[in-house]
């Protein structure tokens, strides 16, 4: 079903999660996986240059020690929502992996999450990883309101 994985991360412990469930997917459709963190924009340009470095060293580490499978990693100094929409349009993208958002009640109210912007955005099916990665999914809870992306996702859905 799935022949090619985005999965973003910011290097969290929310993202390890993704990331782990993103490898087990392309072990399982054989798949091409693409492992995308964003380095904010907004940083002072040597701020983020530097943690661009950093973070290119940190995806290979974390990636070599979850899977021996290779995987495009790509680091980009960049608007996060922006970046990841791009990156799923760009590539083929058959299904996006993120985790979950850390919660912040009150800015989330007014300006709504990162991954609710990217979910509302693009045009693949989204994955949102929120427990450890320990067993294959085995049963389906999906939210549904009878639109063509709804439908396409609970298709994905049933394939993982």
């Amino acid at each position: 079903m799935f022949s090619s994985i985005l999965v973003a991360t910011d290097l969290s412990a929310r993202s390890e999660r993704a990331l782990r469930r993103a490898f087990s997917l392309a072990e399982q459709h054989d798949a091409a996986l693409t492992v995308l963190s964003i380095v904010d924009e907004d940083l002072p340009a040597t701020s983020a240059s530097r943690l661009k470095t950093e973070a290119e060293e940190e995806l290979e580490r974390l990636c070599a020690s979850i899977s021996p499978r290779a995987a495009t990693l790509r680091v980009e100094i960049a608007d996060p929502t922006q970046a990841i929409v791009a990156a799923t349009e760009d590539g083929g993208t058959d299904l996006l992996v993120m985790g979950t958002h850390r919660p912040r009640p009150v800015l989330d109210i007014f300006s709504g999450t990162t991954m609710e912007r990217i979910v509302r955005a693009v045009s693949v099916p989204v994955l949102l990883v929120k427990d450890p990665v320990d067993h294959p999914y085995r049963f389906l809870l999906a939210g549904i309101d009878l639109s063509p992306s709804c439908a396409g996702a609970l298709k994905a859905a049933t394939a993982l």
